[in-house]
């Protein structure tokens, strides 16, 4: 991956994830949508256990995708699926050597879709953050590429 360009699909990833999650406190999570998302958890538990990276990863992709789906955005939607491949990449490469961090990030997501049941849209964005940067770096700290 270019230098950079970790840090920009973060960048992009946070800025979709936080404006669907803002959509969502205004107009609610249908219950497909919770359903979806709670389905995709229960996956990634699964895959965990097994210590399967590159399954987890592509159930890592469709829980964050499925967020920006569940605004309602069809454009973002589209967009964010178009971050799918990199973001597998990238989830497979910090997650491989912290195979132990997948149940982490299974407890994580539980806590982002409570901030979205909660309709907490700043702290659904504070927690995203961190999630993200715990896992992937941030631009500046130790795992970042900026």
């Amino acid at each position: 991956m270019p230098t950079g360009e970790a840090a920009d699909v973060l960048e992009l990833r946070q800025a979709l994830e936080q404006s669907a999650a803002q959509s969502i406190a205004r107009d609610g999570l249908t219950p497909e949508s919770e359903d979806g998302l709670r389905g995709l958890i229960a996956r990634q538990r699964e895959l965990a256990q097994d210590g399967d990276v590159h399954a987890f990863a592509a159930a890592d992709e469709a829980f964050h995708r499925g967020i920006v789906d569940a605004s309602g955005n069809r454009l973002a939607g589209r967009f964010y699926a178009t971050l799918g491949d990199r973001q597998r990449r990238m989830s497979v490469s910090a997650l491989r050597p912290r195979p132990q961090r997948l149940h982490v990030l299974a407890d994580e997501h539980e806590t982002l879709l409570g901030h979205l049941l909660a309709k907490a849209a700043d702290t659904f964005a504070e927690t995203l953050r961190a999630h993200l940067a715990a896992t992937h770096g941030a631009p500046g700290r130790p795992g970042g590429d900026r």
